[in-house]
């Protein structure tokens, strides 16, 4: 690899970390789980041009909340789909960082919202947490197969995906303390 093409990848990439912190910027300002998968995906959108973008929720008790609040979004409801932790692994075996396909994916279809199919030949599936325990993907979808390949770098989609997790785990620790505030508390005097 030459001296010049060494600063081009190091520019683009400098590029696509200042795309991600504007969304990161965004997805802190949220206020609520809907809101933040809402940011997520119109950056996404934005910043990166990526047609297709959704979550996929792990079924469990400590995601039922989450789940809940992403059901009840209009914005959300088609665009996302719920998994049991055992389709889950088989989908995601190793769930602890991002994963770039654009071959075999027709396992891959299962992650799909069950209102809406899209036309992918590559996928993104990048992990977050609730917590500190996996609790699904977001996914990039895109038309062409060349757009992402198990080749790929993954390191700013993981540092993203870290992020996007302590903010939803923020936000749900937020929720859940307002589920168990006493109701005489919630009386002013």
């Amino acid at each position: 690899m030459t001296m010049k093409h060494t600063e081009e990848i190091k520019k683009i990439n400098e590029q696509i970390s200042q795309r991600f912190n504007r969304i990161e910027a965004g997805i802190n300002a949220t206020r609520d789980i809907p809101a933040l998968f809402e940011t997520l995906f119109s950056g996404i959108q934005k910043e990166f041009d990526i047609p297709f973008v959704w979550v996929a929720l792990i079924d469990r008790e400590d995601t039922a909340s989450m789940i809940a609040a992403v059901e009840a979004s209009e914005t959300l409801k088609n665009r996302f789909c719920v998994l049991s932790a055992e389709s889950f692994k088989r989908i995601v075996p190793d769930a602890t960082k991002p994963v770039l396909a654009n071959r075999n994916l027709q396992l891959c279809y299962r992650l799909l919202p069950p209102a809406r199919k899209y036309f992918l030949k590559s996928l993104a599936m990048v992990p977050f947490e609730l917590q500190g325990r996996i609790a699904g993907v977001w996914n990039c979808a895109d038309p062409s197969a060349e757009r992402f390949t198990p080749e790929m770098e993954t390191d700013l989609l993981a540092v993203f995906g870290r992020a996007l997790s302590r903010r939803l785990t923020e936000l749900a620790a937020g929720s859940l303390q307002a589920d168990f505030i006493p109701k005489e508390d919630l009386c002013d005097d």
